[in-house]
């Protein structure tokens, strides 16, 4: 390739306008035969997928009635008697309602506590 010396340094972005203004036609048709291809893949896909469907269809069953002894027969399951729950008793406390274990027997349930209760893991109580 002929090295041309002489010239001056042209810039990527006038090398650019040169070029399409010496092919001006190049980047439309470059467009249309991408376009072009991307439409024909997209016509090929289409058929194989229509040609598979085809295939893969299921051939026509007819619907016809059952026969009478499957159609009557009926299914029934004895359960053991581990399934059989009676339901569970359980006292639900209140802290109104009833004195908690170890409470004071003096105190009545209604009535507030004496001194109030203190939690001994805060640093305030230690």
């Amino acid at each position: 390739m002929p090295v041309v010396r002489n010239q001056a340094p042209v810039s990527n972005l006038e090398r650019q306008r040169q070029f399409r203004a010496r092919h001006p036609h190049y980047y439309r048709d470059l467009h249309r035969r991408k376009k072009a291809q991307i439409k024909a893949s997209l016509a090929a896909k289409a058929e194989a997928k229509a040609a598979a469907q085809a295939e893969a269809t299921p051939p026509v069953v007819l619907a016809l009635p059952a026969p009478e002894a499957v159609v009557n027969d009926m299914v029934t399951l004895t359960l053991p008697d581990a399934f059989l729950y009676e339901p569970a008793k359980i006292k639900i406390v209140t802290p109104g309602s009833a004195p908690a274990p170890g409470s004071s027997p003096g105190s009545s349930p209604g009535s507030p506590p004496s001194e109030p209760q203190r939690n001994p893991t805060t640093s305030r109580d230690r």
